[in-house]
């Protein structure tokens, strides 16, 4: 999926499938959403042992799990715009805390882009691979 220059809005949780590369052209920016319709962070009994950003994946701009091939690439940037959760409480319904969840996957790229305002994370990758030392 190309986003040429110019802004983008992301509404709701993006759900990653394999062979997927989100290519970021410069001058684009995706933007998050104030729109509360992210996926809610799923139930996880283990929360209680550490901070609730890690223990729960489901609640971000970006999501995937046990997927291959995964890539955001290019000189763009991704921008929670200031609507994500940061580490100060835990998100509500609706609300997402960070903008990329990966879990499982292999083959994973991350090369080049911005990624700013990411709420309590920008980024929370566990369990994956790289294919390549760009990360």
């Amino acid at each position: 999926m190309e986003f040429p220059a110019g802004a983008y809005k992301s509404k709701n949780t993006v759900h990653l499938k394999s062979n997927v590369t989100i290519q970021l052209d410069a001058g684009s920016t995706v933007l998050g959403s104030v729109a509360n319709t992210y996926d809610a962070a799923e139930p996880n009994p283990n929360d209680r042992y550490q901070d609730y950003g890690h223990s729960h994946f489901h609640d971000a701009m970006f999501y995937g799990d046990n997927v291959t091939n995964i890539a955001f690439t290019g000189s763009g940037t991704i921008d929670g715009g200031g609507y994500l959760v940061t580490a100060t409480r835990n998100p509500g319904a609706g609300e997402a805390d960070k903008i990329i969840s990966l879990t499982r996957c292999t083959n994973l790229t991350l090369s080049g882009i911005t990624l700013r305002r990411g709420g309590h994370f920008a980024a929370l990758i566990n369990g994956c691979n790289t294919s390549s030392p760009t990360i």
